[in-house]
């Protein structure tokens, strides 16, 4: 993805392919910043916005988790995905 991302680097799912093989190899930080990069390239990507609120659950935050999964909600009222995750964590 680095690769591609020389290529291309305004491209929201390659930061988003990026910020997937951080997030497999447990680099948090940067695969939190490559989600950020693809949310802010493409807002409605719903991908980055579901897996980064995951990062952000998992390291306890669930605040920031919350607010990624009700941007999620507002962009796509039916993520069935966003909802369940949303009320897993307590609509925090």
């Amino acid at each position: 993805f680095r690769k591609a991302l020389e290529i291309n680097p305004h491209s929201a799912d390659n930061h988003f392919g990026l910020a997937m093989a951080y997030q497999r190899n447990f680099i948090d930080h940067l695969a939190e910043e490559a989600f950020l990069k693809a949310i802010d390239l493409a807002p409605g990507h719903l991908d980055a916005r579901l897996y980064l609120s995951i990062l952000y659950a998992d390291r306890g935050d669930l605040k920031k988790a919350g607010g990624q999964l009700r941007k999620i909600l507002e962009i796509d009222p039916t993520h069935k995905t966003a909802q369940e995750f949303l009320e897993s964590i307590g609509n925090e």
